[in-house]
């Protein structure tokens, strides 16, 4: 609750409609009013509209499909780039894993053939150990970086264009991920829910406003060639990655 800071919860509320004589059912959201000495005086809201509160807001914040398709498209490239990265990255973690490991069975043979004493040897093996160790999570990270990074940043892109229909057919599970993950302290005040929107939300509804008058233009432009058009889409994409 913004006005007092304690829990929201439901309730559910039966009433007697008197021109038909059916009962109905309703469903209210109000602050538990559990905060010692503070007075509140908020009001309860409906389920549905409060339902309809959360579906505006998200439409608001989603995105157009034409730059949901630039948007993909920029991650494959991204990716195909990062995968080039990560392989050079890969192939010089996985050298000095080897060169350790060629260390650590020359210890052993240094300790067999008296060269080092068994104490020497000892701290060699904990500390070469350690090492592979650490060479080894860090060869594993960064076999799954470039995966994980483009999994990641395109469920970004799907749920900016596809939360608000995936929220109205979802149940309420699908329905309370929806809204989390929209944003961070969640609130009620004055029948009115309020969400602090994820900073990533306003990047990608700044890179829309900026570029989707140009996506359309060049889409409408019928004397721009297959050639210069592919060209000015790259622009965007350059654009888009930098943003």
């Amino acid at each position: 609750c913004d006005h007092c800071g304690a829990q929201v919860t439901a309730s559910i509320k039966k009433k007697l409609i008197k021109s038909t004589g059916k009962i109905e059912t309703y469903i209210y959201y109000h602050c538990t009013k559990r905060k010692k000495y503070v007075e509140c005086n908020s009001k309860p809201v409906k389920l549905d509209q409060l339902e309809e509160q959360i579906i505006n807001l998200i439409n608001e914040n989603t995105i157009n499909p034409k730059f949901y398709e630039l948007g993909l498209e920029v991650l494959r490239e991204v990716h195909s780039l990062e995968t080039g990265k990560r392989q050079a990255i890969y192939e010089s973690q996985q050298r000095n894993v080897e060169e350790t490991q060629k260390k650590l069975d020359r210890a052993v043979e240094f300790l067999l053939n008296g060269t080092i004493t068994e104490e020497v040897y000892k701290i060699q093996k904990k500390d070469l150990e350690e090492l592979l160790t650490t060479q080894k999570i860090k060869l594993n990270e960064t076999e799954d970086r470039a995966q994980k990074w483009t999994e990641l940043t395109e469920n970004v892109f799907h749920f900016a264009k596809n939360a608000s229909e995936a929220f109205q057919k979802g149940d309420d599970q699908i329905q309370k991920e929806i809204l989390s993950s929209m944003g961070w302290n969640h609130r009620l005040k004055d029948k009115n829910i309020f969400v602090d929107i994820h900073s990533w939300y306003f990047q990608l509804k700044k890179a829309e406003k900026e570029l989707l008058p140009e996506i359309e233009r060049l889409e409408l432009n019928k004397n721009v060639d297959t050639k210069q058009q592919r060209e000015a889409f790259a622009s965007l994409n350059t654009r888009l990655c930098a943003g």
